[in-house]
């Protein structure tokens, strides 16, 4: 997660428009996603256009260990789930307030 370094320490992200980049590279806003040669040029000539202090801001609010935290407290949930329950998939926690874990800020 070369890419989340870098935001941490406000770099903005030029990289592909494949793979986990398309999940983590919010277009224009943190970086930019390119497909060709032409699309890095112009991605190269505009980086300053990316606001660094935006770049941490966004590092933070998604990939810090307090939010990280979240998405592995919510898959060792499931784990348990297939595990413990008889339920497995279908076990229901009545007790969840949202869903918070997915979201991007």
């Amino acid at each position: 997660m070369v890419s989340t370094e870098a935001l941490m320490c406000g770099t903005p992200v030029i990289c592909t428009d494949w793979g986990a980049f398309t999940e983590t590279i919010p277009q224009g806003r943190v970086g930019y996603r390119c497909r060709t040669f032409d699309d890095f040029i112009w991605a190269v000539n505009n980086v300053e256009k990316i606001d660094p202090a935006e770049c941490r801001k966004y590092a933070v609010s998604n990939f810090s260990i307090d939010r990280v935290a979240k998405s592995y407290k919510e898959y060792f949930i499931k784990v348990q789930d297939q595990l413990q329950t008889n339920k497995r998939w279908y076990a229901e926690h009545s007790e969840r307030q949202d869903l918070d874990w997915l979201r991007r800020y």
